[in-house]
């Protein structure tokens, strides 16, 4: 993609504008080819790229389901429309219970064999 930067915008300043939408949408479309049936699963989903890409696969129509390091951020995702947010935690205990989580919630969207993408930030 190229945009024009205005005369009154130092290159600086334009640099890092589209990095993380330009790597999210690759990995949801070029990569994944995310339709309106996907579920996607982002992990890291409270960093730019992974908000990106939960932005993004929800305007594509997909469902999206959230993972967070810690608790403390599971408000991020939620934020910019993740349909469930879970925490994986440090933990053996925490990564199973994460995936049980998942599990569950990708049957509530209805999507019984799971996700359809997952997308690691």
């Amino acid at each position: 993609l190229v945009y024009k930067i205005p005369n009154d915008l130092h290159l600086s300043t334009c640099a890092n504008i589209g990095r993380n939408y330009f790597a999210a949408y690759h990995s949801l479309k070029t990569i994944g080819c995310v339709n309106n049936n996907s579920l996607v699963l982002v992990d890291g989903a409270s960093g730019g790229v992974g908000m990106a890409a939960i932005e993004l696969a929800k305007a594509m129509g997909a469902k999206v389901i959230a993972g967070v390091s810690t608790d403390e951020k599971t408000s991020l995702p939620k934020s910019v429309g993740a349909d469930a947010v879970f925490t994986y935690g440090r933990t053996k205990e925490t990564h199973k219970q994460f995936k049980e989580n998942v599990r569950l919630a990708a049957e509530s969207l209805g999507h019984f064999e799971g996700v359809d993408l997952v997308v690691d930030m």
